[in-house]
């Protein structure tokens, strides 16, 4: 079939094949919202790799299809969370030796190992509390028995 026959067929389809003929914007509205709905549906819940909004107010990185989100905080308390690749949450347990390197120009570096949290979901950082602009952490953990790491700026939430 030709690629004009799918075009009239599809907007046949889109006006409901009535004699009215072309859709009425609400027709149009409808099916765009509806399709929207979907996407967002789809993209958040079952696709690998298609909700990487922070569920937990910080920074969501990737390590092939484990996601782990990087909750800094200016008093020094910090936290990681892992998640797989449609964003289900993973116990704590899926990565060790979990460590967090702060730095910056205003402070010494300083590198806290992280403990796993009373209820086995996160990894909690307990450190200085953070000062200056320019401040870096370095997320370092072990999953699979393979190191891995990553640097990221801290980000001061504007209230």
């Amino acid at each position: 079939m030709s690629a004009v026959r799918w075009g009239a067929l599809a907007f046949a389809s889109l006006c409901g094949v009535s004699c009215s003929g072309a859709p009425s914007a609400v027709d149009v509205a409808s099916a765009a919202q509806q399709n929207t709905n979907h996407a967002d549906r789809v993209s958040h819940s079952t696709v690998p790799h298609g909700d990487h909004t922070p569920h937990y107010g910080g920074t969501v990185l990737m390590k092939g299809d484990l996601h782990f989100e990087v909750v800094l905080n200016a008093n020094g308390m910090h936290r990681i969370y892992f998640s797989d690749a449609v964003r289900a949450e993973l116990p704590a347990s899926v990565a060790s030796e979990v460590t967090l390197t702060v730095s910056g120009s205003s402070m010494r570096a300083e590198t806290v190992q992280a403990m796993v949290d009373d209820t086995g979901e996160s990894w909690i950082v307990a450190g200085s509390p953070l000062k200056g602009s320019d401040v870096i952490a370095r997320v370092a953990f072990v999953v699979n028995n393979e190191p891995y790491w990553i640097e990221i700026p801290y980000m001061p939430q504007v209230q």
